[in-house]
């Protein structure tokens, strides 16, 4: 396997299975190892992290191949549409609500509360619509929905973290490095778990009224991404949460966020204002599809996006991939940005790395 890091974070940083088990040399897999590789050469250290990653939530939850479409937890399915094959997830209730403006139809009396109606409505709906009717609807609605294969290959020249630069700084150590988390569930937790281990202090923002996804779905999974973090509640609507955000992010070297820009907006905060006035070295942005793209995304999705499932079987090949893919992503970039002396916003995209991973044999 031939993987080219600066594919991955650009030139300038240069089937089936049992529970909790993934298939052996698998795209994923070989892709998980040699970042797991990467982040070891970069720190000095043996840290531990790669393919393990791919099946932390799996042994935690139990977790195995589905048949007919759906992934390892259950909540997104692979369905042929009109023109191609999509993933849908719908994990959230928003979601499941917003499916009759999807489709601009009324659901059947009980068909939204009944999981195999809803799934049978569903797919039946999907098999006459086009791929880019549903990703247009779907967008619009701020659903998440992929395309299976839509995002190209990324390349030296269109890598799957896009760097922006702005100075150099002054090299923090490790030991001394102060990390901001104010990204949820999967991929930005790991990368700051990814950080922690490297040796850096991490800070966890984490909303009182709406906790992470993962402490209430699995407390469990939350405790593996999160143990040894400092959690510090904030409401993102309290009349001080702008100023207390902006504290935050001053006495911070690292930003890891899994925002769209227009939520950081609305606290007037921009990520590249706060680094070119000298706030933070890095700022890792965790997105679906791209910091200037609208669309939703999850694991599963994402990793169908960029090509990681059997399109001929209409089957998953891993447990939410696009998540600690990303996640292991995001902490290489990180180091190897931080080991250049970088001081720059990192673009990193789900669909964009799960490409990465899926073109890398």
């Amino acid at each position: 396997m031939n993987l080219d890091p600066r594919a991955l974070v650009g030139e300038v940083l240069a089937g089936a299975c049992s529970k909790g088990q993934i298939v052996a040399g698998s795209l994923a897999e070989n892709a998980a190892i040699q970042i797991g590789n990467w982040i070891n050469e970069t720190t000095s250290k043996t840290l531990g992290f790669g393919r393990e990653n791919l099946t932390a939530r799996m042994e935690i939850m139990g977790l195995g191949v589905r048949a007919d479409g759906f992934s390892f937890g259950g909540a997104t399915k692979l369905m042929t549409c009109a023109d191609g094959v999509v993933a849908l997830p719908l994990a959230r209730d928003t979601d499941i609500e917003m499916l009759p403006a999807l489709f601009e139809e009324e659901a059947p009396t009980g068909v939204l509360s009944d999981v195999k109606r809803r799934w049978e409505w569903v797919e039946r709906l999907i098999q006459t619509r086009s791929t880019n009717t549903l990703r247009e609807r779907t967008e619009l609605l701020g659903m998440p929905l992929a395309i299976v294969g839509e995002t190209a290959m990324p390349s030296v020249t269109a890598p799957a973290i896009i760097p922006e630069f702005f100075s150099p700084f002054v090299e923090p150590s490790l030991s001394n490095l102060r990390v901001l988390e104010l990204a949820p569930m999967w991929a930005g937790p790991l990368a700051g778990k990814i950080l922690g281990a490297a040796g850096a202090a991490v800070v966890k923002v984490e909303s009182p009224s709406r906790p992470d996804g993962t402490r209430v779905g699995s407390p469990e999974f939350f405790e593996y991404l999160n143990a040894g973090k400092e959690i510090v509640p904030l409401e993102f609507n309290a009349r001080d949460a702008a100023s207390h955000l902006r504290q935050l992010i001053s006495s911070s070297d690292v930003v890891i966020e899994g925002s769209r820009p227009r939520a950081l907006a609305q606290l007037g905060i921009d990520p590249r204002e706060m680094l070119k006035s000298g706030h933070g070295a890095i700022w890792l942005s965790v997105t679906g599809y791209g910091r200037h793209s609208a669309r939703v995304a999850f694991g599963d999705d994402a990793a169908a996006a960029g090509g990681l499932c059997d399109r001929e079987a209409l089957a998953f090949t891993g447990d939410a991939s696009g998540d600690p893919l990303t996640g292991l992503a995001g902490a290489f970039a990180v180091l190897r940005a931080l080991s250049e002396g970088r001081r720059c916003l990192l673009d990193l995209s789900m669909a964009r790395v799960c490409a990465w991973a899926a073109h890398g044999a």
